[in-house]
């Protein structure tokens, strides 16, 4: 499918959120999953929010980070259930 077939239907789908990243310093980057909330946190201050019906999709069993850009470092990454 071309991106112009899928435009349509990724509209209101994706967030973006500014963010100010130094370089050569490790960042704190928080992402929780609620039904069809996602909610971000960069070194403790909220940076982003999405609501869309497919986060909470009873098929969805992904989750997987894009980066954009030449690259990005992860380190100590954990992901975990709700208590």
């Amino acid at each position: 499918m071309g991106k112009a077939l899928a435009a349509p239907l990724l509209a209101g789908r994706g967030s973006v959120a500014p963010a100010r990243i130094e370089q050569c310093k490790w960042h704190h980057a928080t992402i929780e999953v609620a039904g069809d909330d996602m909610r971000a946190w960069l070194d403790g201050a909220p940076s982003g929010h999405l609501k869309s019906p497919g986060i909470a999709h009873e098929t969805k069993s992904r989750f997987y980070f894009t980066v954009s850009g030449t690259g990005v470092l992860f380190d100590d990454v954990k992901i975990s259930r709700p208590r």
